[in-house]
């Protein structure tokens, strides 16, 4: 922080309050300050506007996917907290695409079980049988009945397969149409030439920018050493976006592009795709992290899982998997089998794990008032 060049030490040090506030950050008051929007919780802090723009907007964008004026001000002091307390994270890139990666191996495990993965099997209801979950209908005409069942879908596509009385039973399941979905733009560039020799890069916040991450796929997959550039862009909240058309948002993307490869408008684009992804995560707005449901629901034989449930972590890659472990831990504990198996958060270190001890013992350092 003190050595970025696009910002004062003296705007830096201005967040240094809500910094070791943020270390000794507990869930009672990640619940707490969830009622109040980001940008306006670090003005009351003291926060210099300086700082606010060029780092706090950044990470609203690149992490939480959201505005900071528009984010919770509980969910991005907690990812702070947990950047805070571990000096040991390292960010991995696949050598090959996710669906390589994850899908024949997890096709293989379902197999070995005994399951089967279906594809093309939209479902149209659950099966209700005295008051329990007992199963699906599929479209086809189908059913699949099950002693547990775990949904795994967005929260819009969850609410309209729930019956009325499930939904008036559980709070939970009665406000999943106020978990709003936060649309992703993803746009792949194909060019006639080496543009780059970095794998990631990341733009600070401003408010005309459409990308914030990008990608060289040619430095990251394995094999593509020698290809030309294949350039890899996301436009997070993309709803400034909806009205531009491919053609627009293409040629945006080449103009961002060359703030790093100054060549990219010069090279030739040999093809590119556009993709509009309704829902990447659940918007972090104020308020969300309330409605964040745990696995278990109040309803007999339904379980949640996804990376928008109360996992503790923010909604992520990591959330989904934690859910999943979450969710079968619940199941093999009603079935009488209990295990233990989703791992458990990471406990802070360095000056971390002391500010958290101070907090703990009643001891604050800092006093931050989240309403002052």
């Amino acid at each position: 922080m003190l050595r970025a060049p696009v910002y004062s030490a003296r705007d830096a040090a201005s967040t240094l309050r809500v910094t070791w506030y943020a270390m000794g950050l507990d869930e009672a008051e990640v619940q707490r300050l969830d009622a109040l929007d980001a940008r306006g919780f670090l003005e009351r802090q003291g926060v210099s506007a300086r700082f606010i723009d060029v780092f706090w907007a950044s990470v609203a964008m690149w992490i939480m996917n959201v505005p900071l004026e528009r984010c919770s001000a509980g969910a991005l002091m907690r990812f702070y907290r947990e950047i805070l307390g571990h000096n040991d994270y390292q960010v991995g890139f696949p050598g090959v695409g996710l669906s390589e990666l994850y899908v024949p191996q997890a096709r293989a495990a379902v197999a070995a079980a005994g399951g089967a993965v279906l594809t093309d099997a939209p479902v149209r209801a659950f099966i209700e049988r005295a008051g329990r979950a007992a199963g699906v209908a599929l479209a086809d005409g189908r059913t699949i009945e099950a002693r547990w069942c775990v949904a795994a879908l967005p929260p819009q596509d969850l609410a309209p397969l729930l019956p009325a009385a499930w939904r008036a039973r559980e709070p939970a399941l009665g406000r999943l149409d106020e978990l709003a979905p936060d649309p992703y733009i993803s746009v792949y560039l194909w060019f006639d030439r080496r543009l780059t020799r970095e794998r990631y890069w990341a733009r600070l916040w401003a408010p005309e920018n459409l990308g914030y991450d990008f990608y060289d796929l040619a430095n990251i997959r394995r094999g593509w050493e020698g290809r030309p550039s294949v350039i890899a862009a996301n436009i997070m909240y993309s709803r400034r976006a909806a009205g531009l058309s491919d053609r627009e948002i293409v040629a945006a993307t080449v103009r961002e592009l060359a703030e790093l490869a100054p060549e990219a408008p010069r090279a030739r684009l040999r093809h590119a795709r556009v993709h509009r992804i309704p829902m990447a995560i659940v918007c972090p707005y104020p308020g969300t992290e309330r409605k964040r449901p745990p696995a278990r629901t109040a309803v007999p034989g339904l379980w949640l899982a996804g990376n928008w449930t109360g996992t503790g972590l923010p909604a992520s890659m990591e959330s989904a998997v934690r859910s999943g472990w979450l969710a079968a831990e619940e199941i093999l504990a009603r079935a009488g089998r209990p295990a233990s198996l989703a791992l458990a958060l990471p406990e802070p270190e360095g000056l971390a794990r002391l500010a958290r001890w101070l907090r703990r013992h009643g001891t604050r350092g800092a006093t931050v008032r989240p309403e002052a």
